[in-house]
């Protein structure tokens, strides 16, 4: 609900925001950009876009975090999230 709320606000006020989130549910409900981070060197190994809010692209969108991460060989902790406001 918490985040629901942050989004809306965000929305509606048109803020940038960033978040930095470990939660791969969080990133996908949340971001509208998102970057995959390695946690060592900290390098970017996916930008993806999140512009749908249906459940079916939410769920792919967390598979695809999922696929980057396992990649790299990473923990999920380091899902780096960017949010920016639509306009």
């Amino acid at each position: 609900e918490l985040q629901q709320d942050v989004t809306r606000i965000t929305k509606q006020f048109e803020i940038t925001r960033i978040l930095v989130t470990h939660d791969i549910d969080e990133a996908a409900l949340m971001a509208e950009r998102i970057l995959v981070m390695a946690s060592s060197p900290g390098k970017i190994v996916a930008d993806l876009t999140n512009d749908q809010a249906d459940e079916q692209h939410v769920r792919v969108l967390k598979e695809t975090i999922r696929d980057h991460l396992e990649g790299e060989s990473i923990a999920e902790n380091s899902t780096f999230s960017l949010q920016t406001a639509s306009n």
